[in-house]
């Protein structure tokens, strides 16, 4: 790039101002090369302002003498509406309003005709101090200035003045020559694509960024990313910054986490079984849950068992667990409540004797009791008809709800007479004592239901060895007279008894023991003993 910035000035003060001021967040790449600014390629007229090689150049007369004209072939000068020539204030922007450095001011075809003249620079730092240069040619010709540092090399400025103060003589500044290092600004920045749908890992997940890249090699580039690059689960917003000595620039990233991945749900025992408290049981039951992300109470665990506790019987139990971002999983297990347990009599009726009325008779047994858990009933086979003679079990029957069933027993015995109880000579207590050999009369009345005396009943007669408690066998007596038919009593209608004549010939002494076996079922019995 070159360009050339020409002054020619008669008698009086020509003023070249070169302003650059900074604009945020604007970068410019570096110049290598000299930026030459040529007055003598402006256009003519008054405020003039343009652009070129990416500064605004702006030069303004003072007082009235404010037009620009050309007194020769490529030369211009600033004069009045007199057309006398005076000096002008020159401004030179950058476009983008960036700062920049300056090594060198470079004057060069300084050529004077007559008084005096001088250039003064001043170098305004960024941060608002001063370095004011003055130059003066080298000899009294006048010919020629050759370039000059300015004492600000690699020193970033916010602006320059550059100010040519003549006498009375024309001279003219072909051109000058600005060399900059760079114009600085905060540098851009380009950030990685987006990561949207992560699959999450665990509670953080590790996400590959990326780099964000920037047009200023020197900048610092840092994000706000977590440590390590682990995200959480839901969006979060990575803010990338590059840095250089003039500021920074920032651009965003978006990083999203998401979670699809169901909790994990396993019941500790698939089946249980327990036997039963009550109408309903409580059953303490387990689940393993786990989750890559959610936990504490970002994992909720249910299960539809019954509040009040289990039924008897099979119970499916379903468990859900559910983690934050929704993703759900279940599992069932069987609950197996049972009963195997009987029901309990707390009291059995007592058996029961009572006088036949008739084929059948009825009969109060009473009542059975039973407990249980559950709800339980009782029952009974007795005959509803009424009991006939002799011995019957009447079995009661507990059932609890779930059919386990206890059992116990009563014994209701009809008889059809009344005995009543061994005559005379033989006493009832067993204290009687005959002659071996001797005929004992054993004699019994009986008695119906209406407390008459029975004429038909059939007795029979037996008798057995009793020696220190201890009973033999039974043997049939024999009589010594008038007996009906072998061991049976007859009926002796003249005392109103049953009588039979006990034939004790051939016994050992000791003592008896006599049994009575009636009709209807029943037997008595009496001791007797003999020497």
């Amino acid at each position: 790039m070159k360009k050339l910035f020409s002054l020619k000035k008669s008698a009086l003060v020509i003023a070249a101002v070169i302003f650059i001021l900074g604009i945020a967040n604007v970068s410019v790449a570096a110049a290598s090369e000299a930026v030459v600014l040529d007055f003598n390629s402006l256009p003519m007229g008054t405020f003039i302002e343009h652009q070129e090689d990416g500064f605004n150049i702006k030069h303004i007369g003072y007082g009235d003498k404010q037009t620009i004209s050309e007194v020769a072939a490529g030369n211009k000068v600033l004069k009045d509406s007199a057309l006398n020539s005076y000096g002008a204030e020159v401004i030179i922007s950058s476009l983008d309003g960036g700062n920049f450095y300056f090594n060198s001011l470079d004057y060069n075809n300084f050529n004077n005709n007559s008084g005096y003249h001088r250039i003064d620079v001043k170098a305004i730092k960024f941060d608002g101090t001063e370095t004011i240069v003055q130059l003066k040619p080298t000899s009294s010709s006048f010919s020629t200035l050759t370039s000059t540092t300015l004492g600000v090399d690699g020193i970033e400025l916010r602006q320059i003045r550059v100010n040519i103060v003549s006498g009375n003589a024309d001279y003219s500044v072909d051109n000058i020559r600005l060399q900059p290092v760079g114009v600085i600004a905060p540098p851009s920045i380009t950030v990685p694509d987006n990561k949207t749908g992560v699959e999450a890992t665990g509670v953080t997940t590790h996400v590959d960024l990326g780099f964000a890249t920037s047009d200023d090699s020197t900048a610092k580039i840092t994000s706000n990313a977590p440590e390590g690059s682990m995200f959480g689960l839901g969006t979060t917003t990575v803010t990338w910054t590059a840095t250089n000595s003039v500021g920074s620039s920032t651009a965003q990233q978006i990083v999203e986490v998401i979670d699809t991945t169901k909790p994990s749900i396993t019941v500790t025992v698939p089946a249980v079984e327990k036997e039963a408290t009550g109408l309903y049981t409580e059953v303490d039951l387990e689940v393993n849950v786990t989750d890559l992300v959610s936990s504490g109470a970002d994992l909720v665990v249910s299960n539809n068992a019954p509040a009040a506790g289990f039924p008897v019987g099979d119970t499916t139990v379903t468990w859900t667990a559910t983690d934050k971002a929704g993703n759900s999983s279940t599992a069932t297990q069987k609950v197996t409540i049972t009963d195997n347990i009987k029901p309990v009599f707390i009291s059995v009726p007592a058996d029961v004797t009572k006088l036949s009325s008739g084929p059948t008779t009825k009969v109060d047994i009473g009542t059975a009791i039973a407990t249980d858990i559950f709800t339980v009933n009782v029952t009974n086979d007795a005959p509803t008809a009424g009991f006939p003679v002799g011995d019957t079990i009447v079995t009661w029957t507990a059932t609890d709800a779930n059919g386990n069933k206890t059992t116990a027993t009563q014994k209701v015995t009809v008889y059809q007479y009344t005995f009543g109880g061994i005559l005379q000579p033989i006493n009832a207590d067993g204290s009687s004592l005959f002659k071996l050999g001797s005929t004992v009369p054993v004699k019994f009345q009986l008695t119906g239901p209406d407390g008459k005396i029975v004429t038909d009943a059939v007795a029979n007669i037996s008798y057995a060895i009793y020696n220190e408690n201890v009973i033999g066998t039974d043997t049939e007596a024999i009589s010594t007279s008038a007996a009906s038919t072998g061991n049976a009593f007859r009926y002796d209608s003249t005392g109103n008894q049953y009588i039979f004549n006990l034939n004790t010939k051939g016994w050992a002494a000791g003592s008896y023991q006599l049994t009575i076996k009636l009709s209807d079922g029943f037997s008595y019995t009496v001791k007797i003993s003999s020497k």
